[in-house]
């Protein structure tokens, strides 16, 4: 399903350019409020004419393998030298990474030319050579440019931040890198805090984006521009620092010119929202609800995920075990709901206050020892690679009563894995297909089974011939 929607709006981008559709609504509101330049002034575009998506661009997502959906979030470019290994050799496909302005640019007088590359250099370098895809975050404003880390731009002209962009693309596009994902600013939906009004200035972060974009593609005309992830959760009404119609209100502004995936953040906090507006998975629900709001929009766009997770701190009231059980359900529920990518916030737990609900968020512990969720991810990697996603499951399929879960083909052998998991967590008895051959725990341990399985909260991995007839596969 995702191969055929990536390339059918391929198709409609390039058709609608062919065809003239380039003027933006962004032009008509800035006009009729002119008060909205005065953060901007005028830019002098790298490449004054935008590009519209490739379908080159457009395959960048659409060839990821089902196992790529597994990345990590960096959140210290160093860390890459320590953890990046391990994340590699049990899982992971992706690392996320932020290279901010700030730190590229200390100062108002450093030039292009001086930018301070090396830490940036090693970490996106070691990435490469490990065999990891990068995703990078652009953002991190100096405070010579801006008041807000995160925007907008209200120091100095956009052009600063123009010359960042085409640096850093120009260097990280090209080889030993490789980079070909890129994110305008994280979480832009923020409304007035500390960190950003962007969330309630929507112009200003179109212009923004616009720039960006133009200017990547005029680097690299097939990289994918991904919207800075959306947060859409913990809204101003409630006393959260979010905007709920920042979306709507990007979109209504020509803002789907101008990013080549949708890009939001998922954590568990706010299941009880969208697993009751739609009933289902909170992920998924929450996916759903997003789409809702590009269709009303006339925008179709792949989606991807560049923040889930959950800690594995008591404090907060997990462990772990509830940790390692969230990779396995939160990827999977990715996949389900057509992502193609999803990082998990973060690779490495990190020394902080004990009310730092993301201190403790890691696969890999503060020495950078894997803990039990980067054992999750092996599993749930090997199960993923050599295969394809075919469909979610019934909650009373197999006799259960409450039930979820989601299949995976060999796309060589007649064999399918679900992995399946008490949705409720309580003890379900369900009854095995014909043709069994294995079941593993989320750890890859066997566990012994018969005609029936009593399965609880912990996600175990069920691999069956589709024939009836079980032929061991030498790889998972």
């Amino acid at each position: 399903m995702m191969r055929k929607n990536l390339i059918l709006t391929g198709i409609i981008l390039i058709t609608g350019a062919l065809l003239g559709f380039q003027s933006l609504p962004i032009d008509s509101y800035l006009s009729d409020n002119p008060s909205s330049l005065d953060f901007f002034p005028t830019p002098e575009p790298f490449n004054p004419s935008p590009a519209p998506p490739s379908l080159a661009s457009i395959d960048s997502l659409n060839n990821l393998e089902l196992k790529d959906v597994l990345g990590v979030q960096v959140i210290w470019a160093g860390s890459i030298a320590s953890g990046g290994a391990n994340i590699k050799n049990n899982g992971g496909e992706f690392v996320n990474i932020g290279i901010e302005w700030r730190s590229l640019a200390p100062s108002e007088t450093t030039l292009v030319a001086d930018y301070q590359w090396s830490s940036f250099d090693s970490a996106l370098s070691t990435a490469s050579s490990l065999g990891l895809q990068i995703a990078v975050v652009l953002g991190g404003n100096p405070t010579w440019a801006a008041d807000f880390d995160r925007g907008p731009i209200n120091k100095v002209p956009i052009t600063r931040f123009q010359e960042y962009v085409q640096a850093v693309v120009s260097r990280y596009s090209a080889a030993p890198y490789n980079v070909k994902f890129w994110s305008i600013y994280n979480e832009p939906d923020v409304g007035s805090s500390e960190i950003s009004t962007f969330g309630s200035n929507p112009s200003d972060y179109v212009q923004t984006l616009q720039l960006a974009y133009q200017t990547i593609k005029a680097i690299d005309s097939d990289a994918v521009v991904l919207l800075g992830g959306l947060a859409h959760d913990g809204f101003t009404e409630e006393g959260g620092p979010f905007i709920r119609s920042f979306l709507d209100d990007i979109l209504k502004l020509g803002a789907g010119a101008y990013f080549d995936a949708m890009n939001f953040h998922y954590y568990p906090a706010y299941d009880w929202r969208w697993t009751g507006l739609t009933g289902l998975p909170a992920l998924m629900g929450k996916a759903q609800e997003l789409r809702g709001i590009m269709a009303a929009n006339d925008v179709d766009k792949p989606m991807v995920c560049t923040e889930l997770g959950l800690s594995s701190s008591a404090t907060f009231g997990e462990s772990d075990e509830s940790q390692s059980r969230a990779v396995v359900k939160f990827f999977s529920r990715a996949i389900a709901a057509d992502l193609p990518i999803a990082i998990w916030y973060n690779m490495n737990d990190y020394a902080s206050v004990p009310s730092d609900v993301f201190a403790f968020h890691g696969l890999l512990d503060v020495s950078f020892v894997p803990k039990l969720s980067l054992s999750a991810l092996e599993t749930l990697a090997s199960y993923l690679d050599g295969r394809i996603y075919i469909r979610s499951m019934s909650s009373t399929e197999w006799g259960a009563s409450q039930m979820e879960g989601y299949i995976y083909r060999h796309v060589q052998n007649s064999v399918d894995t679900a992995v399946v998991w008490s949705a409720d967590g309580s003890l379900q008895v369900i009854t095995l297909p014909s043709g069994v051959g294995a079941v593993d725990d989320k750890f890859g341990n066997p566990i012994s089974f018969g005609s029936t399985l009593q399965i609880d909260e912990n996600p175990v991995f069920i691999t069956y011939s589709i024939s009836g007839i079980f032929l061991p596969l030498t790889m998972k």
